[in-house]
């Protein structure tokens, strides 16, 4: 179970590394966290059950003037998180991307990617939302195994979205 928990927050990590940046237009966003989320630490919410080994988490974080953010297409985003975890002395043993979505949330741009991996054998599901206000991008990472059930929840959450 230690062996998940590390590679679930890695996961998260690596997939922040996709933060951007963009134009001047200016908005809040803001959106449903699944319920029983708490903070962790400052951008990180764990599980209700994350003591008894739901290592399930969601990674918030905000970055300026990155050259990609929304702009990746599936096959860049593909190479680089594969190219991040060999960095780390891992590999994917597969790939399943489930969606792969530009779109726009009340005049800004986003992204949504929807995908499931194995990583040394753990199964993964992850969805990563990014939303590009003004010069920022927004990054919200949702990290799973499908033994906890929570992918339905944070598809929830992502379907909460507001840019205001």
């Amino acid at each position: 179970m230690k062996k998940l928990t590390a590679l679930l927050l890695m996961c998260a990590m690596v997939f922040t590394l996709v933060a951007c940046g963009g134009d001047k237009k200016t908005g809040t966003l803001s959106y449903d966290l699944p319920e029983g989320f708490t903070e962790q630490t400052e951008g990180q919410w764990i599980s209700p059950d994350y003591a008894s080994g739901d290592s399930s988490n969601i990674i918030v974080q905000a970055s300026e003037n990155d050259p990609y953010g929304v702009n990746y297409t599936e096959d860049e985003f593909v190479e680089l998180v594969s190219a991040a975890y060999e960095a780390q002395g891992y590999s994917i043993d597969s790939f399943n991307m489930v969606e792969f979505k530009k779109g726009e949330l009340n005049g800004f741009d986003t992204l949504l990617i929807d995908c499931e991996y194995s990583l040394m054998g753990v199964e993964i599901q992850q969805i990563e939302f990014l939303a590009q206000i003004g010069d920022v991008t927004h990054v919200i990472t949702y990290t799973t195994a499908p033994q906890f059930g929570w992918h339905d929840a944070f598809r929830a959450s992502v379907d909460s979205m507001e840019i205001k």
